[in-house]
C-alpha cells in the first residue's frame, strides 16, 4: 500500500518504478463484476466516482477485507472485518473522507 500511495517508494527507498506503479494502477479492462488492472480493480458502478480509487478484496468464511487506494490523493485504507456481512464501502469511506 505504501509503495503504491507514494509512487513506488517506501521510506525513501524506491521498490517500484513510477512507470510500473502507473501501469499497475491503470484500470484497462472493463468487466463484470469488476473493471481490472494489474492486480487492482474497480466496480463498474464506481468508474466515474470522485475521488477515483482502485481496490483489492479478500474474504472467506467469516471474514472480509478491503484494500482501497486513492492514487490522486496518496491515500490508502485497509479494512479487515471478522464478518462477511458488513458495509465495507461505508467503513472505508468514513476512514478515507477526512484525508481526501
Amino acid at each position: 500500500m505504501l509503495a503504491h500511495a507514494n509512487g513506488g517508494k517506501v521510506g525513501g527507498t524506491r521498490i517500484l518504478s513510477e512507470g510500473a506503479v502507473r501501469e499497475m494502477q491503470t484500470i484497462s479492462l472493463a468487466g463484470r463484476p469488476f473493471d481490472h488492472g494489474l492486480g487492482w480493480f474497480c466496480p463498474p458502478k464506481d468508474r466515474d466516482r470522485q475521488p477515483s480509487f482502485i481496490e483489492y478484496y479478500g474474504g472467506g468464511g467469516g471474514y472480509y477485507n478491503l484494500l482501497r487506494l486513492y492514487p490522486g490523493g496518496g491515500v490508502g485504507v485497509v479494512v479487515m472485518g471478522n464478518s462477511t456481512s458488513y458495509d465495507v464501502d461505508a467503513v472505508t469511506n468514513a476512514l478515507a473522507d477526512p484525508w481526501l
